[in-house]
């Protein structure tokens, strides 16, 4: 997609390390600091806010898939380099983009208990499923903070247990907080990593942007829903099959490696040719 709203420091990739990749997958969750600019998140603040603002009052405000809303929003949420680490960390070729989501929590609002996301997502083969919580004003220690357990993703007895933070302890696992975040800073987990929030104690609105995305050979397995798992997101697989690639117009395929290889050669050898 040709970036037109000045976000060409995010078009450029971002290679995570050997390093960084290995600790995600053992702890399930990865901090990485400054992936985006103060004046990238000052390019879309304002367009969250409005859609909030749209909201009737309440403590916890959210608003999904703003990037089919406003186009600045969109060019962010699709940028290369998000994507790309999306890609990395799950050891994938490429990804699609799930949703976008603006979390707001007012002053006030209290912790989110520990839950794993793919408990509340539609099934896909695989569940390749990873989230980037992107932070669109500083978040000290007393705004509402996210807390991991990590190493919860590697466990399976945790996806279908009714209280499976007492079932990680018993593992030997335990809860412990994100610590401070800067907008523009990016925490990423996947689908299955036990995550939280503490609760907001300070008198300003803690403004964070969500990402997530799935492994682009995923299948969906009940594009109807009929658990009622969430019908927000039943509808960006209407149309689909039972067990069919899961892809459309509101899956957007964000990043390839394959594509991304092809052009770099092509354009390698039009370089050659000059």
């Amino acid at each position: 997609m040709e970036n037109t709203h000045g976000f060409d420091a995010l078009d450029q990739e971002f290679s995570v390390t050997r390093e960084d990749i290995d600790g995600f997958r053992r702890d399930g969750h990865l901090l990485l600091r400054q992936l985006a600019s103060e004046e990238d998140i000052g390019r879309i603040r304002e367009a969250c806010r409005r859609e909030i603002a749209r909201l009737d009052d309440g403590l916890r405000l959210q608003v999904m898939n703003v990037w089919e809303k406003d186009a600045a929003v969109k060019a962010f949420v699709f940028a290369r380099r998000f994507s790309r680490i999306a890609a990395d960390l799950l050891g994938v070729d490429g990804v699609r983009l799930y949703f976008d989501q603006v979390f707001f929590k007012k002053p006030g609002a209290g912790a989110m208990p520990l839950h794993q996301a793919n408990r509340f997502m539609l099934e896909l083969d695989p569940d390749s499923v990873l989230s980037m919580w992107m932070p669109l004003t500083d978040v000290p220690g007393e705004k509402g903070p996210l807390s991991y357990v990590a190493g919860s993703h590697l466990h399976e007895k945790l996806r279908s247990v009714p209280n499976p933070l007492l079932a990680a302890m018993r593992l030997g696992l335990s809860e412990k907080p994100c610590g401070p975040m800067q907008a523009g800073d990016a925490s990423f987990h996947t689908g299955w990593t036990l995550h939280g929030a503490y609760g907001n104690d300070t008198e300003t609105t803690r403004e964070m942007l969500i990402i997530t995305w799935f492994a682009e050979d995923a299948r969906i397995k009940d594009p109807e829903d009929s658990a009622g798992r969430n019908p927000q997101l039943q509808s960006l697989f209407r149309g689909l099959e039972p067990g069919g690639k899961a892809q459309g117009r509101r899956l957007p395929l964000l990043f390839y490696r394959p594509y991304r290889d092809v052009v770099k050669l092509v354009h390698g050898a039009e370089e050659d040719a000059e």
